[in-house]
């Protein structure tokens, strides 16, 4: 499989094409086990999740973590995915570049990783609050 087919599976896939095993942080796409998404549960293990950054305070909860997923196609490493769990862990929010864009490879896998959290259409207003806007590659 191409780096450029891995993305395109998994960016026109649907909700209802992954399922997500809690105990282990892995999301598993239905049509091809070799594609999954793992919630690095380590990654701040040993140092301070917190996210400090202005856009992440404007939620009714302030609370804000640093969060990483790993992107794997068998054990081979595709692409590692860094945001923030705003409002006390209620959305993922892919980390937004310094205009506040994030692309639409990253919101595909954020709708993903929130589709087991929230739905669809709070995704979009907490993206919409906090002013980050979807762009093309």
């Amino acid at each position: 499989m191409k780096y450029e087919e891995y993305f395109e599976e998994v960016c026109s896939s649907d909700i209802s094409d992954w399922c997500y095993e809690d105990d282990i942080g892995v999301y598993l796409y239905r049509n091809n086990i070799d594609i999954i998404i793992k919630n690095d549960i380590k990654w701040l293990e040993n140092s301070d999740d917190t996210c400090y950054e202005d856009w992440t305070s404007i939620f009714p909860n302030k609370h804000a973590y640093n969060k990483r997923f790993i992107l794997k196609y068998r054990e081979q490493i595709i692409k590692v995915v860094y945001g923030v769990f705003v409002d006390a862990c209620t959305c993922f929010i892919p980390f937004p570049d310094k205009k506040m864009n994030i692309t639409k490879q990253k919101y595909e896998i954020g709708k993903i990783i929130n589709s087991f959290i929230t739905s669809d259409e709070k995704f979009e207003s907490y993206l919409v609050k906090a002013n980050i806007n979807v762009i093309s590659e």
